[in-house]
């Protein structure tokens, strides 16, 4: 453990040297910096030393920005996000952690690679879900359904449908439940191999709309349902 410190506090060091200038260096290597820092990363993480390694990803994060590296820029950012939630003694606030997966989904995106920043906030959603502060993880659920519509990644929204619908329904918001599931329905309803699930997403809304005490809206929907959803009205989930 001592060696593995060590051995990081070392690389660290030389990554700093890389970012000096003087008489005969004018200009800071970035590139050598980074993977100085890369390696004291490792190094950290190995002597689960997590303020070496964050403060290591913070210079990472300086480097790779001048190198316009946009997926280690999104990895140095994850990476932070990680040890924050497994590590409470690094005192990462839940604030920072939001802002560190904003900028994470800004690099993700920038590198072609959104699902990699749709399964990092499923991570931190169900990191403040755990914490009981659904008022944060509704609204990253959000956001990431925003960027799922415009990197046409609907594929992926199943994922996270179920979780983002249990928060809504845990505060007692079963009106944005029902109106988020109806939807999903519309999006669906042309699609054949959805049909049993488009069934039970239908008497969802309708037992949504119940609990939220709108028993007109209710009875709208499952005469809209009837009419609109090819087999609703002979389905076994009407019947029970």
């Amino acid at each position: 453990m001592e060696k593995h410190i060590f051995n990081a506090e070392k690389k660290y060091k030389e990554g700093l040297e890389a970012l000096k200038t003087g008489l005969f260096k004018w200009n800071k290597d970035y590139a050598s910096a980074a993977m100085a820092f890369d390696d004291a990363v490792k190094l950290y993480k190995l002597a689960k030393d997590s303020q070496g390694a964050v403060k290591t990803y913070y210079k990472l994060i300086e480097c790779n920005d001048k190198l316009n590296d946009h997926w280690s820029l999104a990895k140095n950012h994850e990476n932070i996000i990680l040890l924050a939630m497994e590590d409470p003694t690094l005192k990462i606030s839940d604030k920072q952690i939001l802002d560190l997966t904003e900028k994470a989904a800004l690099y993700f995106k920038g590198a072609n690679s959104s699902n990699n920043y749709f399964l990092l906030a499923q991570k931190v959603c169900k990191y403040f879900e755990k914490k009981g502060d659904f008022e944060n993880a509704i609204a990253l659920y959000e956001q990431a359904f925003i960027e799922m519509e415009d990197e046409k990644a609907a594929y992926m929204r199943m994922d996270m449908v179920n979780t983002y619908l249990s928060a809504l329904i845990t505060v007692g918001r079963y009106g944005d439940a029902a109106e988020f599931l109806g939807k999903e329905i519309n999006a669906r309803k042309a699609d054949a191999s959805h049909k049993g699930t488009n069934h039970l997403l239908c008497m969802t809304v309708i037992v949504l709309h119940l609990l939220n005490g709108d028993s007109r809206t209710a009875e709208t929907k499952l005469h809209n349902y009837a009419t609109d959803i090819h087999g609703f009205v002979h389905s076994r989930e009407l019947e029970v």
